[in-house]
């Protein structure tokens, strides 16, 4: 049995990765075992990149702080991997996988956090 969630969720990845800029503006499906969901890109508007085309999913930044999805970096990008940048957030949407029922803290009513 499966249960569907519209989860959106802000990711911060706790060490930047470095993607190709056409990665970026993309949603790509994913998962994990019986686990899917998918993963929404931001865009790469300079110069922290911007949030991604996933409704419901609204920039929250902390005073006086700017919020990073992806920066360019001084760092040495292969000629063949140009252009390329580092990415800090990602966002997670249409999880669907195994439902636990008899597990109070587990499903579509539990809370997942602030996002």
């Amino acid at each position: 049995m499966g249960i569907d969630m519209e989860v959106k969720a802000i990711f911060e990845l706790p060490v930047h990765i470095w993607v190709m800029c056409d990665a970026l503006d993309a949603t790509y499906p994913t998962g994990y075992d019986k686990l899917r969901f998918n993963v929404v890109m931001p865009d790469g508007r300079p110069p922290v990149g911007g949030a991604p085309p996933a409704p419901g999913v609204e920039l929250r930044p902390k005073v006086g702080e700017q919020v990073v999805w992806v920066k360019e970096y001084g760092a040495f990008i292969p000629e063949s991997l140009r252009p390329a940048t580092a990415l800090h957030r990602v966002v997670v949407t249409d999880v669907e996988g195994p439902s636990y029922d008899h597990k109070s803290w587990f499903g579509s009513a539990a809370p997942i956090g602030d996002i």
